[in-house]
């Protein structure tokens, strides 16, 4: 049981650094695309073809999936 918890303990530690570490390159990104250093729009066409779950596309501003896929 010590065994599971230690390991569990580990995994949740991990987790928590992952994703610690996604959120500053949002941020990175973000900055960079307020500065003008990064393309908004070569990024947003970059999500376009990155996100498929529309719950994630919503996040940006992007039509759903499905959606889309009627207009073609």
């Amino acid at each position: 049981a010590q065994i599971i918890k230690q390991r569990n303990k580990e995994s949740q530690l991990k987790r928590k650094q992952d994703t610690r570490r996604k959120i500053l390159l949002g941020a990175l990104v973000m900055n960079l695309m307020d500065s003008g250093s990064l393309s908004r729009e070569k990024m947003m066409k970059e999500l376009d073809v990155y996100l498929t779950k529309d719950i994630d596309r919503a996040l940006f501003d992007l039509p759903p999936r499905n959606e889309k896929k009627k207009k073609e």
